[in-house]
C-alpha cells in the first residue's frame, strides 16, 4: 500500500505517480457562474464551439445557464461535464423560448440531485451536506422569469415569484437556500432587511418571531425600481433571503448586469438565506461581452466547502515517456550506448527476483539512459494560433478583429454606459458587426450551393462526397443545415418532375 507507515521503502517515480495519480483532491470552496447568454446558439454559431465563450465558463463546478432557446433533442456536451435541460415546449411558430442548462463536473455528479419541478422556468438541486462539509443541505434554484410585459408570462396561471416563494418555504425548513437566475426585477436601492428589528413591538412574547440582523447596505448602480423588483424584495422580507448584488466581496458597488441599447440595469441576482451568506467567498459580476450573450453579464461566486474529488485513472491509459527519432544508424548507437559504463550500471543492478512493477521501472531506466546519449529528439510541434470558432469556416480574420473591437469596446461601456458618444460608438460597431457576419454566413452558404449545383453535373462523385460531408457535420442550428436545403431542393425537383404529362 502506498500509504502504509509499514513499507518505509522509497517508491520509484512511476510508482509515487501512480499512488498520487489514485489520491483524492481536496478542495474547500465550490465555484458556480450564471449566465444568461440569450440563445446557446445564435447568429449560425454554437457557443459551446466558440473557444472564448468556453474559456469563460469551465472554471467553474457547475455552470448554470438561462434563455437558451433550445429543445431536448438538442444536445449539448462540454467536456468534464454532465449536462442536465430544462426546456419549455416548442411554440406556435416552431421556435423554442427559455430554456435552462445545468453543467456538473462528472465527479460532483453523485452527490448532486435535481429535484422534481413544477414549472420550466426554474430548477431545484440539492448538494448533500455531508459530502461538501455543510452545516446543511443546500437548495439552489437557477430560475428566469420572463419579463413582467411578455405574452408568455401574461399567460401564465401562477406567477413564478408565488411558486418560488413556496418552495423557499419547504426547502428552508430542511436546509440552506440559494437563488441565482435572471428575474427581470428592478429592486434599486431597496432594503431587503427589517432595519433595527426586535422583538419588542409584540404584545405577547414570540420566540418563534424570526428577528431580521442588520446587514452592511446593499448598494445598485440602477437606483430604478419597479413593480417586479418591489415583490422580490418582499419574497425577500419575508423568508430572510438576502440580495448578494452590492454587499459581497466583488462586488461591493452593485455592477449593472445588463447591457441594451434602452439603458443600463441590475436585473440577474444572486439570492441566500441568511445562514449561508457567510460562506460566500465572494461574488462577481463580468464585464458585459456582447458576442456571447445578447445583453446580460456572467454572476459568478464561491462557496466555502470542504470535499475530495475522486480522480479515476482511465482504464487504458498509458504515460507516454520521452519521444526520440530512430534513423538509420540508430540501432549501432543504440548497442554502443547500451555498453557505456552509465548503462552497465544500471544493467548491472537489475535483479529478476524483483517485483514485476519495479523491474518494468528500472527497466525503462535503462533504455531511456542509453536513448538520451545516442538518439534525436523530435522537435516540438508548433503552436498553432488560437481558433476563435472552431467549426465555422465563414468566419474569417476579418470577423475576428471586428469582434475583438467589439469586446475591446464593451470593457469601455462597461465602466461608463452613460456616457452618450461611448453608447453610440459601442452599438454602431455591435451593429456592424453583426451585419457582416450575416452577411458572410450567408455568402458562404450560397457559394456551397452554387458549387454543389455544378458538380451534380460535372462531377457527380465529388457532388455526393460533399453532401455526405455537410450531412455528418452535426449543427444545432437547423438554419444552418445546408444538407436540408439540398434534399429539399432535390424534393421539390421530384415532385415536379412527377407532375409532368406523359409524353
Amino acid at each position: 500500500m502506498c500509504h502504509s507507515k509499514a513499507n518505509r521503502s522509497v517508491p520509484s517515480r512511476s510508482q509515487g505517480n501512480a499512488c498520487n495519480s489514485s489520491k483524492p483532491k481536496v478542495k474547500k470552496d465550490l465555484k458556480f457562474c450564471f449566465w444568461n447568454v440569450g440563445g446557446i446558439v445564435h447568429g449560425g454559431m454554437n457557443k459551446l464551439d466558440d473557444d472564448m465563450f468556453l474559456s469563460e465558463i469551465k472554471a467553474y463546478d457547475i455552470i448554470l445557464l438561462a434563455e437558451t432557446h433550445i429543445g431536448y433533442n438538442t444536445p449539448l456536451s462540454i467536456d468534464g461535464y454532465k449536462y442536465y435541460p430544462v426546456c419549455r415546449p416548442i411554440s406556435g411558430n416552431g421556435r423554442y423560448f427559455g430554456g435552462l442548462a445545468i453543467f456538473i463536473k462528472q465527479a460532483l455528479k453523485p452527490h448532486i440531485s435535481l429535484l422534481v419541478n413544477s414549472q420550466k422556468d426554474f430548477q431545484w438541486m440539492k448538494f448533500d451536506k455531508s459530502y461538501f462539509n455543510f452545516n446543511h443541505d443546500l437548495y439552489l434554484c437557477l430560475a428566469y422569469d420572463p419579463p413582467a410585459q411578455s405574452i408568455y408570462t401574461k399567460n401564465l396561471s401562477t406567477d413564478i415569484l408565488q411558486l418560488l416563494e413556496k418552495d423557499i418555504l419547504h426547502f428552508k425548513s430542511k436546509g440552506d437556500v440559494l437563488l441565482c437566475g435572471d428575474f427581470n426585477a428592478r429592486c434599486g436601492n431597496l432594503l431587503d432587511f427589517v432595519s433595527s428589528d426586535s422583538t419588542d413591538h409584540l404584545p405577547i412574547s414570540n420566540d418563534n418571531y424570526p428577528v431580521d440582523f442588520n446587514l452592511n447596505v446593499r448598494n445598485s448602480r440602477d437606483t430604478t425600481v419597479d413593480t417586479r423588483g418591489k415583490e422580490l424584495i418582499e419574497l425577500c422580507l419575508g423568508n430572510q433571503i438576502r440580495l448578494l448584488n452590492g454587499r459581497t466581496l466583488g462586488d461591493s458597488l452593485g455592477k449593472y448586469t445588463c447591457y441594451n441599447h434602452m439603458g443600463t440595469s441590475v436585473v440577474d441576482y444572486l439570492l441566500a438565506s441568511d445562514s449561508l451568506m457567510q460562506n460566500i467567498l465572494y461574488f462577481n459580476v463580468s464585464t458585459f461581452n456582447p458576442t456571447l450573450s445578447d445583453c446580460h453579464c456572467k454572476l459568478s461566486w464561491k462557496i466555502l466547502s470542504h470535499h475530495f474529488l475522486d480522480i479515476i485513472p482511465q482504464p487504458n491509459s498509458k504515460v507516454m515517456g520521452s519521444k526520440f527519432k530512430w534513423q538509420e544508424n540508430s540501432p549501432q548507437a543504440f548497442q554502443s550506448a547500451l555498453q557505456d559504463k552509465d548503462s552497465k550500471n544500471l544493467i548491472s543492478h537489475f535483479d529478476t527476483s524483483s517485483d514485476i512493477n519495479e523491474l518494468a521501472v528500472k527497466l525503462n531506466e535503462i533504455l531511456l539512459t542509453a536513448s538520451k546519449k545516442c538518439l534525436r529528439r523530435p522537435s516540438p510541434p508548433k503552436k498553432s494560433s488560437r481558433k476563435i470558432y472552431t467549426n465555422k469556416k465563414f468566419f474569417d480574420i476579418d470577423l475576428i478583429k471586428m469582434r475583438k473591437n467589439v469586446v475591446s469596446y464593451a470593457e469601455l461601456y462597461s465602466k461608463y454606459p452613460n456616457d452618450p458618444y461611448i453608447h453610440g460608438r459601442f452599438y454602431k460597431l455591435l451593429r456592424q458587426y453583426n451585419k457582416s457576419r450575416k452577411y458572410k454566413k450567408r455568402k458562404f452558404r450560397e457559394d456551397i450551393l452554387n458549387q454543389l449545383d455544378n458538380l451534380e453535373c460535372n462531377n457527380p462523385q465529388v457532388y455526393w462526397d460533399l453532401v455526405r460531408k455537410l450531412k455528418e457535420s452535426d449543427s444545432c442550428d437547423p438554419s444552418e443545415n445546408i444538407a436540408a436545403d439540398i434534399c429539399s431542393k432535390k424534393e421539390v425537383a421530384n415532385e415536379r418532375s412527377l407532375q409532368l404529362p406523359p409524353y
